[in-house]
């Protein structure tokens, strides 16, 4: 009696088993998450392209076009009242930040230490500044000019843009992944902006992302424009 008692219990924790594991073997193994990042090598003397949703540096060879991230539409005006378009500054290594002429956080801050990586290229036409404002139902022409002069600002291609509000938050959500929302509602005013400085190759390919609050990384700018300027003989 008592073998009987155990064989049926050992029958009844085999059966179990088996009933686990076909119920695991059905379901097949997990599914693999796409939106994962994949990773790549540094490459020394080599700037990364970024590619994807997750923005990914990617160094050892140039991603498919679709992929790659960068400044896809520019219609805007200047400081000057001229409009500035993605043709303009095609051909030319562009530095890229956000700000607003009312911020009295991080913007002046911003501003400030740019101009370490606008000295060396202040003359250099191959070199382009610009500046969008995330506040351009206030940012008029005139505000912008007054900041620039107040800013002194003396690179004559350092554009601060106003124009289309639609337009320059799809840039900096959508091109640049530049603010954080603060709340859910994702009102076009809804907008933080961050101290980063992004960097474009000639074809507007996002090649860089600097952290303008210190000094540090914009002397580290100042660098991977000439390597640009070299990798592309400007």
């Amino acid at each position: 009696m008592i073998y009987k008692k155990n064989k049926s219990a050992i029958t009844a924790v085999i059966v179990c088993i088996l009933a686990c594991t076909s119920i695991t073997c059905g379901k097949g193994n997990p599914p693999i998450d796409n939106s994962l990042s994949e990773f790549d090598t540094p490459i020394d003397g080599v700037l990364p392209w970024y590619s994807g949703k997750n923005m990914d540096p990617v160094w050892s060879k140039k991603p498919a076009k679709k992929d790659i991230r960068g400044l896809s539409e520019l219609s805007l005006i200047n400081q000057n009242g001229e409009k500035v378009t993605l043709p303009d500054i095609k051909g030319k290594i562009v530095a890229l930040s956000f700000f607003f002429t009312n911020c009295h956080g991080i913007c002046p801050m911003v501003i400030q230490n740019m101009k370490i990586a606008e000295a060396p290229y202040k003359s250099d036409e191959n070199v382009v500044m610009l500046s969008l404002s995330v506040d351009p139902w206030h940012d008029t022409v005139e505000k912008l000019k007054n900041f620039y002069q107040k800013q002194k600002l003396k690179k004559s291609n350092w554009f601060l843009l106003t124009g289309s509000q639609e337009q320059i938050y799809r840039i900096a959500r959508e091109n640049f992944d530049a603010d954080i929302q603060l709340n859910e509602t994702k009102n076009m005013r809804d907008f933080l902006h961050s101290e980063l400085v992004y960097l474009l190759d000639v074809e507007s390919n996002l090649r860089g992302v600097y952290r303008a609050r210190g000094t540090a990384q914009m002397q580290q700018l100042v660098k991977d424009i000439q390597n640009l300027k070299k990798s592309y003989r400007l």
